[in-house]
């Protein structure tokens, strides 16, 4: 459960940052539009929820590490 709730957290982020330039029209309020997250921490937290994401996903069962870990590279 928690490599999917670090997986889907870290799937947020990186749909943030892709998205930052819409937003800045549609949604200025949000974080990165606002400033009130740069670029560079967003990236960063990505990484790190990712990677958090693997940890869990790998101690479950092995096949579940496979695919989970698969769906994280993608």
């Amino acid at each position: 459960s928690l490599g999917v709730f670090f997986l889907c957290a870290g799937g947020n982020v990186v749909n943030d940052i892709v998205d930052r330039h819409t937003d800045g029209i549609s949604h200025p309020d949000r974080p990165l539009p606002a400033g009130d997250i740069s670029h560079r921490a967003a990236v960063a937290l990505a990484m790190v929820v990712h990677i958090c994401a693997v940890i869990f996903i790998l101690m479950s069962e092995k096949l579940v590490g496979i695919i989970g870990s698969g769906a994280v590279l993608v």
